[in-house]
């Protein structure tokens, strides 16, 4: 038997019980193949060190493993469970994850934020207005290796952790957030997404906080940025039982993405979110960023435009798209400007944009091109 393909490595370390006899025979004498494992382990638990902030930070590898845990462990999976595994099904998450790690990761730096009791000379020091893409591909070793450190600048703190709820209605989804129901008429929609169903969620606003330490830059030290998150609306069209099965089946080394498509089914999601806002009672943005840039000079160029991207110009948020697996363009939404975004395939695309007026950041996004996203995004409504 030849070597294990890739991405059933991959997901042995996932899901340690799917491999099928012979593969566990032949995994059980090959050294090499041990040896791929250990290196992916390896991998994911220095993503996990340099992810380790709760809520804000995307953790696509944590969220993964216990997607698959509940799933897994229940025959009929709620609908919350379908939601998260519809956004995020395991082929799709398996591809992306790697080449954005760098914009993941920077992100994480700048907004690891959380909540608690700050001094009175406490002021504004971010909040995103617009959006600006910045092209990524895999982080090198030494970006890596820095990533981890920076991660242990910080101390971590929660007031209210994000929590996405169940919502049955626009209606509940609204009042769990407190924002504008997200009423989708699917009629209005492009003809693939006519009469599917909707599901709802919503996420109560969030606050939390991170106070530097002393493996902080001697400048940071003491200060405390606090974050609020949130609140936050999300409607998803689609069949998602049929794309939660897509998700837990999908092998990304042998299925292509016209499959995972196929299999998916047509998926919308439409959000909205108040924008979220970082205070300080110390240190700003720019002294943030220089003490990063500062601490490893050799961190890559496309790591540094993302960390640089921050607040400028002033509520510049950076998007980060890895470079050989999608582009994006401005967009022109309601009137704002935005970003379009697809995937190389062009199977899946989206826009984001955020309203100044009302301080909301908008998304759509789905299994349709960035163009068919644009339009569908300006011909709703979200008043």
């Amino acid at each position: 038997m030849s070597h294990l393909p890739d991405g059933t490595v991959r997901r042995l370390y996932d899901e340690p019980l799917a491999l099928s006899e012979a593969e566990r025979t032949h995994y059980n004498g090959c050294a090499a193949c041990q040896e791929r494992l250990s290196d992916i382990a390896a991998t994911t638990r220095g993503v996990a060190a340099a992810l380790a902030v709760p809520g804000v930070t995307v953790d696509p590898e944590a969220a993964l493993v216990r997607l698959n845990s509940k799933l897994a462990g229940q025959g009929n999976p709620s609908t919350l469970q379908r939601l998260r595994s519809a956004l995020w099904p395991q082929a799709q998450v398996s591809s992306w994850r790697k080449p954005a790690l760098a914009g993941v990761l920077a992100v994480g730096l700048v907004a690891t934020v959380a909540a608690t009791p700050i001094a009175q000379n406490v002021r504004q020091v971010f909040e995103p207005s617009q959006v600006q893409t910045v092209s990524v591909g895999k982080p090198t070793q030494s970006d890596m290796n820095s990533l981890q450190a920076f991660s242990r600048w910080g101390d971590v703190k929660w007031v209210s952790q994000p929590q996405l709820q169940q919502a049955e209605t626009a209606a509940e989804a609204a009042k769990i957030s407190g924002l504008p129901a997200l009423k989708v008429d699917t009629s209005k929609l492009p003809q693939e997404f006519a009469n599917q169903p909707v599901t709802y969620a919503a996420m109560a606003g969030a606050t939390g906080s991170v106070t530097f330490n002393a493996n902080a830059p001697a400048k940071l030290r003491g200060t405390t940025l606090t974050v609020q998150v949130g609140p936050a609306e999300v409607a998803v069209v689609g069949d998602l039982n049929k794309a939660a099965q897509a998700g837990k089946t999908a092998d990304g080394s042998k299925t292509t993405p016209q499959e995972i498509a196929s299999q998916v089914g047509p998926v919308l999601a439409i959000a909205e979110m108040r924008s979220p806002k970082v205070t300080s009672n110390g240190v700003s943005v720019s002294d943030v960023k220089k003490a990063l840039l500062a601490s490893d000079p050799s961190l890559s160029q496309p790591l540094k435009d993302l960390i640089n991207g921050f607040d400028s110009p002033a509520g510049n948020l950076p998007l980060p798209i890895p470079v050989d697996m999608a582009s994006a363009h401005p967009a022109t939404v309601h009137g704002i400007q935005g970003t379009a975004i697809g995937d190389n395939t062009g199977l899946g695309g989206g826009v984001i944009w955020i309203d100044k007026k009302s301080s909301t950041v908008y998304a759509v996004a789905g299994l349709l091109s960035a163009d068919s996203a644009v339009k569908t995004a300006d011909g709703l409504s979200f008043k």
